[in-house]
């Protein structure tokens, strides 16, 4: 009798003793691995990818990306993945909206452990009934020499599966594979029957000249074309295989540098758009994926960015904005707690009290009396 292959699963909720107890849940008797534990949708996402997980049981209401953005997203990167909610009572109605943008089930909380392994037996189930099978190219352990070989035609079509692999490593600036590919392709054509030393060239240039086309559209499309020119010329003068290999890869490492320097510009001009585009509109029910979608940026991505550039999470910048709004709306007398919740964004007051006091140590009704108090001792001492 075989073994069932197992499915992993990762959970995501921002609460410590939360995620303890759902890691301490006897997954295996459900053939059931738990591959991976966050306390984010960033970092959720980040694991799916990783460990090939087939479900994830995540929570609503998480710092940077919640559970329902991580749903929407989830659908569109990983559509084979069973998302599972947690959500409390008072989430009950959005949770159950969030079924509709492709959630499989909702739990609410407290959670019995008995539901949640029914509720994830089910979704292995369908998981397993959909018997979807991907064809995956995995580059350790597929012969590239057979590879290159078979997809080098007698006409002399070069291979462009192999092109293409190299291609996608200069993408993601990783330098070490890329040399390692380059040179594994142009030794595997110089020792192919049908190779001659101008489809070799035409190898080089073909990779030179899609790596360029990334600088392009980084805009520095004149300042890499001066590059590419001479090597189209010096080329020619390659004496063997070594050499043009060597020439090739500098040539690469250049590009890969160019667009590393390119992002760099890049990066302060976006998180100044996002700084921007939080202050113009924290009133409303923003969140990473909505800023995401109005500046033209993956969500993921962005979450990096804000926090190697300032430190902080986006839920971190966005809450200390509206905090500081929320002080500045408090010194007007006139307007009550839950008006000043609504106009920075909060449409829970009791979950801006919450917030509030986490961040200055007392309420907002105490935070006006402190205020108020001041005012009246300064008065007091002028009079």
């Amino acid at each position: 009798m075989g073994m069932n292959k197992m499915i992993g699963i990762v959970i995501a909720d921002d609460e410590q003793i939360i995620r303890q107890g759902l890691a301490g849940m006897p997954w295996s008797d459900i053939d059931v691995e738990l591959r991976g534990i966050a306390s984010n949708g960033v970092d959720a996402l980040e694991l799916l990818k990783k460990t090939d997980s087939k479900i994830i049981l995540t929570d609503i209401r998480m710092p940077d990306l919640d559970g329902i953005d991580l749903i929407h997203i989830i659908k569109d990167e990983l559509p084979d993945i069973k998302s599972i909610l947690l959500t409390g009572h008072q989430e009950f109605e959005y949770a159950y909206s969030a079924i509709k943008y492709g959630a499989f089930e909702f739990i609410l909380k407290p959670t019995d452990p008995d539901e949640i392994l029914e509720i994830i037996q089910r979704a292995k189930k369908e998981i397993e009934s959909e018997n979807k099978s991907t064809f995956v190219y995995n580059f350790k352990n597929t012969n590239r020499k057979d590879s290159i070989a078979e997809n080098l035609s007698v006409d002399g079509n070069l291979p462009s599966e192999s092109i293409n692999e190299i291609i996608k490593n200069v993408k993601v600036r990783n330098y070490h594979n890329v040399k390692v590919l380059t040179r594994e392709l142009l030794m595997c054509l110089s020792n192919h029957p049908d190779a001659n030393g101008v489809l070799l060239k035409n190898a080089c240039i073909e990779i030179i000249t899609l790596a360029s086309h990334l600088l392009v559209e980084k805009g520095t499309e004149q300042f890499e074309m001066q590059d590419r020119l001479v090597f189209y010329s010096n080329i020619n003068t390659c004496k063997d295989i070594e050499e043009l290999i060597q020439y090739t890869n500098i040539l690469l490492e250049k590009i890969i540098n160019s667009l590393n320097f390119m992002d760099d510009l890049i990066v302060n001009k976006t998180v100044d758009e996002c700084l921007s585009y939080i202050e113009q509109y924290y009133m409303d029910d923003i969140t990473l994926v909505s800023l995401a979608r109005n500046i033209h940026r993956n969500p993921i991505y962005l979450s990096r960015l804000i926090k190697k550039v300032q430190g902080k999470n986006f839920s971190d910048i966005l809450t200390f904005v509206r905090m500081n709004k929320a002080c500045e709306l408090l010194r007007n007398q006139d307007l009550k707690a839950y008006e000043v919740s609504n106009k920075v964004g909060f449409k829970d007051s009791r979950y801006f009290s919450q917030v509030f006091r986490k961040h200055y140590g007392v309420t907002p009704t105490e935070y006006r009396k402190e205020i108020l108090q001041k005012y009246l001792k300064k008065d007091g001492e002028i009079t």
